[in-house]
């Protein structure tokens, strides 16, 4: 099942009856619902765009001649 990818599935559940797409989104709601609820247990938005621009502070220092996009390429390699 780790090979599925989103578009499979995507047309997996598309070949599925309307009921059976409704049963389905029964089964996920709760599952859903639990990721909601532990996202808001994550930290406060404005302690994530303070990493998130400190991050791009330190990108920008080591980057030196580079583009943003130059660095940031270099770091996914």
């Amino acid at each position: 099942m780790s090979s599925m990818t989103l578009s499979l599935v995507q047309q997996l559940v598309d070949r599925l009856s309307v009921g059976e797409q409704a049963q389905l989104l029964a089964y996920l709601a709760p599952k859903v619902a639990g990721i909601v609820t532990s996202a808001e247990a994550a930290p406060s938005e404005s302690t994530t765009w303070d990493e998130f621009f400190a991050q791009g502070e330190a990108l920008l220092a080591d980057s030196s001649d580079q583009s943003m996009t130059e660095a940031v390429t270099t770091m996914r390699r």
